[in-house]
């Protein structure tokens, strides 16, 4: 039993090196090819809900636009900028976080929103949203369990942060406040940050 147990967690660490996602990640451009196959174009409710938390008025960089679907449901009067890793019309921006700079762009609001489980580095791509706007809604799936990382990867997710990890990050930037919303449908858990320079 000895010599099993110390035999699997040497072959984890050993797949741990050789499967790492920053050693053989690429994004996968064919599984984003078809927008209207995504998650977020068959489960509309994200985009409403996200669009409720958006003051009319407002610019709005939609990180991993997908379908644009966050724009049928934003306030009339808002500006619409969308971001993905394909062009999507619309004035798109061509960005892929994994190996490009962040756009150079002000908005009043950025939005994550099932995407940063797909960012190799997310609190790298939280930290420039938040220095590039006045609000950042995010969403996403902590790890609860390090057991649970295989199954992780096969949704395709490649990173893999826990609450306590998130909340200690976000902390730690002295410069923003933040609220965890009461959103209760789905899985993930969702934030809003409030990036404007405290008094």
């Amino acid at each position: 039993m000895y010599f099993f147990e110390k035999s699997k967690k040497a072959l984890q660490k050993i797949r741990k090196i050789i499967f790492s996602p920053k050693v053989l990640y690429k994004t996968n451009y064919r599984k984003w090819a078809d927008a209207g196959k995504t998650w977020g174009a068959n489960n509309p409710w994200r985009a409403k809900e996200t669009a409720s938390l958006i003051i009319d008025g407002s610019s709005v960089l939609d990180i991993g636009a997908g379908s644009l679907i966050l724009k049928k449901y934003l306030p009339e009067k808002c500006k619409y900028i969308p971001c993905d890793i394909i062009d999507r019309g619309n004035d798109c921006i061509v960005c892929d976080l994994n190996k490009d700079a962040f756009p150079n762009i002000h908005c009043d609001y950025i939005t994550f929103i099932g995407v940063l489980e797909y960012i190799l580095d997310p609190f790298k791509a939280i930290k420039d949203a938040i220095n590039n706007c006045e609000y950042l809604i995010f969403t996403y799936n902590f790890l609860e369990d390090k057991n649970k990382i295989f199954e992780r990867e096969q949704l395709g997710w490649i990173s893999h942060i826990t609450m306590d990890e998130t909340i200690k990050f976000l902390d730690n930037l002295n410069s923003i406040t933040y609220n965890k919303l009461e959103i209760n449908q789905g899985t993930e858990v969702w934030f809003m940050i409030n990036a404007k320079k405290k008094q």
